[in-house]
């Protein structure tokens, strides 16, 4: 899970609910690229943990 807000004060928070990454608004595409590319090298056993957190969400929507 990427993490973005405006608020730098939710990024310990983030990191405790095991965030791969935390974005900071204003963020440029080469930062979300960053993230993106950490979230996604992950061990997938990372990823089913989080997919059992987050399985009541039907879709993430990403601009």
């Amino acid at each position: 899970m990427i993490f973005q807000t405006a608020y730098d004060e939710f990024a310990i928070r983030a990191f405790d609910e095991n965030a791969c990454d935390f974005l900071l608004k204003p963020f440029d595409l080469e930062r979300f690229n960053r993230a993106l590319k950490r979230t996604l090298a992950r061990p997938r056993s990372d990823l089913q943990g989080l997919e059992k957190q987050l399985g009541h969400l039907e879709k993430i929507s990403v601009k």
